[in-house]
């Protein structure tokens, strides 16, 4: 159980908190599965088969916490919050203290107050 408990709210948003800490240290550098999709031209590349597992992964878990919500659009609201989280760590590469995950933590609200 994360430090969010069990509730899924606090749970979705606490994604936010910890990419701010994440993108915060000062040897980060970005996502390696945001990299390798830029780097990797061709679509039939194996290397994007992980990435797209990874990012399947991720859809997954999120769109798990927006059910047990209550959320009425899990899936699109799982796709949005993704958009989120690759935001944050594409910003916090591209643009040391420029605190992404914050605001994206308040665009994540919106999308959770449909509920």
């Amino acid at each position: 159980m994360s430090a969010a408990g069990d509730d899924p709210r606090k749970r979705l948003l606490a994604v936010f908190d910890e990419l701010g800490r994440i993108i915060a240290a000062p040897d980060f550098r970005g996502c390696r599965y945001l990299a390798a999709d830029l780097a990797l031209a061709d679509p039939e590349h194996p290397g994007r088969a992980v990435t797209r597992a990874y990012r399947e992964r991720v859809t997954g878990l999120l769109e798990g916490e927006l059910v047990r919500l209550g959320h009425p659009r899990p899936a699109r609201a799982a796709t949005q919050l993704l958009v989120l989280v690759d935001g944050v760590l594409a910003v916090g590469a591209t643009r040391p203290g420029a605190d992404p995950a914050d605001a994206a933590r308040e665009l994540a609200e919106g999308i959770l107050s449909e509920v």
